[in-house]
């Protein structure tokens, strides 16, 4: 392989491509990159074996071929080159000849044959989706995904296809959960299935894509795999196996105390009191009456604060606490400036949503304050 291309280039799909790639990984040929070369372009594969990517670019290939280098590294020295073209060249020890007009590398490679194989997706039905609308929805959910190991199935966000032309994404960790739903048309390609869960890694890859581009992006969806395509981007996933919890059955009926707030006024209050709370926990006490709520924290070692935010309140006078941080997600990602709180006492969960909108519900579980 000898090719010759633009160091910004190769820079950007380097810094993509590793995103896939598990520093913990037990198996080394794991944290590298697989470079195949020919009719004029370069595509760079990644894979954790679970979730693998197909990234492509231009390329001036001289001599086609294969290279497999440590990702970490490569990055590392690429984008330390100046400006301008960089020459790369597969040498006979499968170490990897990098030059500009001033600058030289040789570094350690493998044999391409010890990389796994990464298949491209065949050609199939795909469904092309807004990927403003993708991204929407991934931004209202991915927060609420468990990072803890202890139950698989929550380390991912549940696509449901129930609804129909409807597309509903939900994601939670056992204290939270976030729903959000949109008008997509889309199926799992297999009779009987209506949702399936896609594991947290790959939905941060594929946020990644959609930032930035503009373009439609194609989905291929089926019990086993799902596949995200852009012209020059390929994101494929296995899907994750268990039972997602019925989602339904948390989310509060009968909870009659209202709260309408300013989002932004409320966000600021719970940034503010987040900063002295008990060991950085970021618990905080929501004191709820009819002038509005306070918001207050106490840290022994740090201090204390409390801050009144005015807002309507229908209901019985009540102290919670809650993670402030859990709220402040939602917050940030909300679309109206009004957002409601329905509550129906100190330890039963709370349903979260904006005054305007039934298709972003939240439900949080609230803290026990002593």
């Amino acid at each position: 392989m000898k090719i010759t291309l633009q160091k910004a280039e190769i820079e950007k799909a380097i810094n993509f491509t590793q995103g896939i790639i598990d520093k913990r990984t037990t198996n080394p040929i794991l944290s590298n990159i697989l470079f195949s070369a020919s009719d004029d372009k370069l595509e760079l594969y990644s894979t954790n074996m679970d979730i693998s990517s197909i990234n492509q670019i231009s390329a001036n290939v001289e001599t086609a071929g294969r290279a497999v280098v440590s990702a970490k590294i490569l990055f590392d020295i690429i984008r330390k080159f100046p400006p301008g073209e960089i020459q790369m060249r597969r040498m006979d020890n499968n170490w990897l000849e990098l030059k500009s007009s001033s600058v030289q590398y040789k570094i350690a490679g493998l044999h391409p044959e010890e990389y796994p194989t990464i298949e491209k997706p065949k050609k199939g039905d795909y469904v092309s989706v807004k990927s403003k609308t993708l991204l929407k929805l991934l931004k209202k959910t991915i927060f609420a995904v468990s990072i803890e190991d202890v139950k698989k199935i929550l380390g991912g966000i549940l696509f449901d296809f129930s609804e129909e032309n409807y597309l509903k994404l939900v994601a939670t960790d056992g204290h939270r959960l976030s729903l959000v739903k949109e008008p997509v048309s889309m199926k799992v390609r297999k009779k009987g299935e209506n949702s399936l869960v896609l594991p947290r890694k790959g939905m941060q890859e594929l946020q990644r894509i959609l930032e930035e581009t503009e373009e439609d992006i194609k989905v291929n969806i089926d019990d086993k795999m799902a596949v995200f395509k852009t012209e020059t981007k390929t994101l494929m996933m296995k899907v994750l196996e268990g039972t997602f919890p019925d989602y339904n059955q948390v989310m509060p009926r009968d909870n009659d105390k209202i709260l309408r707030i300013n989002r932004q006024r409320f966000y600021d209050a719970l940034s503010r009191m987040v900063i002295v709370s008990a060991e950085r926990s970021n618990i905080v006490r929501i004191s709820f009456s009819d002038e509005g709520i306070v918001v207050s924290s106490e840290s022994p070692n740090e201090g204390e604060g409390k801050e009144f935010v005015e807002a309507e309140y229908r209901g019985t006078k009540m102290d919670m606490g809650f993670n402030a941080r859990f709220i402040m997600d939602i917050l940030e990602v909300a679309d109206d400036e009004v957002i409601e709180m329905k509550l129906l006492d100190e330890l039963s969960a709370v349903l979260i949503k904006t005054a305007q909108d039934e298709n972003f519900l939240n439900v949080v579980m609230p803290v026990r304050m002593p």
